[in-house]
């Protein structure tokens, strides 16, 4: 005698299926699971931007102390796709070889507004 639910379903049948499609992985994924994946995703992010980040360099090598615009347009005219401001920002911010030497105010036509300063961080090698 078959057990069945409401909806007609003997329950047998449902947990064979239910084994079929956890045995069926997702090709890119291993059996570490979501953690492995989304490591993984920030591993592909970090070389992603990596081109980014060695434009970055080149320019505060080339100009000494840049602004965050003045890096933008930089990494815009050397590369094909380029980097949106926001992708710049975080890169600046959050390097360890790039030092924040405060803010400069911009000018325009209408208004005016503060944009940060940076350059290489020294090292020493005594």
């Amino acid at each position: 005698m078959h057990h069945q639910n409401i909806l007609g379903v003997r329950w047998h049948e449902y947990i064979e299926k239910e084994k079929c499609l956890n045995d069926k992985k997702h090709p890119h994924q291993n059996p570490l699971g979501v953690r492995w994946h989304n490591r993984m995703r920030r591993t592909l992010n970090m070389a992603r931007t990596a081109r980014i980040r060695s434009r970055i360099i080149k320019c505060l090598t080339e100009y000494g102390t840049a602004n965050t615009q003045e890096v933008y347009a930089y990494v815009k005219e050397r590369t094909r796709h380029g980097a949106t401001m926001h992708q710049i920002g975080n890169l600046l911010s959050k390097d360890k070889r790039i030092v924040k030497t405060g803010m400069t105010r911009v000018a325009n036509d209408h208004s005016s507004y503060q944009v940060a300063t940076w350059k290489l961080k020294e090292t020493n090698h005594d």
